[in-house]
């Protein structure tokens, strides 16, 4: 009997907790100028920057997960989003992100029923200049390029994705992949750079 007390106790501290850092992290958001859909679920405290010349949209019955609790792979950080002066990060309905980093200066389109696993890393951005001279200086803006993750694709943990890729409509990426390259629709991918594992069968 004490065990079932404990477990629905633990239960009841959980909710509230989600229900805090959720209303927390809407009440942030909206402070930016964010648009947030309906039923934003977040279960622990969040980083994010928001340039007030930036476009940060995120759709319905989302969910972040943010610390070791609710997602123990990568649970040792936070979630963190950055959206630059110029810089578009749409995120769509159903997405689910855990303990990752999303850099956004171009832009980021996340479409519905994506999931992106923990101690995951997404920049559409070099950082720095392959200039020697430019690096480091008040010109160094490196290349960027739009990244699409496309209808119910799924990214493994500690995955780290670079600019200009689509993974496309149902596709796959494996644990621990650097994806450099576009993935197409219901495909597998995995390794360091990715390469093609097989196609997923379409039920």
């Amino acid at each position: 009997m004490f065990l079932i007390y404990s477990y629905l106790i633990s239960r009841i501290i959980t909710q509230i907790r989600i229900r805090y850092y959720s209303l927390i992290a809407y009440l942030l958001f909206i402070s930016k100028g964010v648009r947030v859909g309906k039923n934003l679920r977040v279960t622990g405290p969040i980083d994010f920057y928001i340039h007030w010349k930036a476009k940060l949209q995120i759709g319905d019955n989302c969910w972040i997960n943010s610390g070791f609790l609710e997602n123990p792979v990568g649970g040792f950080r936070k979630t963190g989003l950055y959206v630059g002066p110029d810089g578009v990060l749409i995120i769509g309905n159903d997405v689910g992100i855990s303990n990752s980093t999303i850099v956004c200066v171009n832009s980021i389109l996340i479409e519905d029923h994506v999931f992106i696993g923990g101690d995951s890393n997404i920049y559409d951005t070099d950082f720095h200049s392959q200039n020697k001279v430019l690096r480091g200086t008040l010109n160094d803006k490196g290349d960027t390029s739009a990244i699409i993750f496309m209808r119910n694709c799924f990214i493994g943990g500690h995955c780290l994705i670079l600019k200009g890729v689509v993974i496309g409509e149902g596709a796959i990426v494996g644990a621990q992949s650097v994806v450099t390259k576009s993935i197409g629709a219901n495909q597998l991918w995995a390794g360091n750079p990715a390469r093609f594992v097989k196609g997923i069968p379409i039920e």
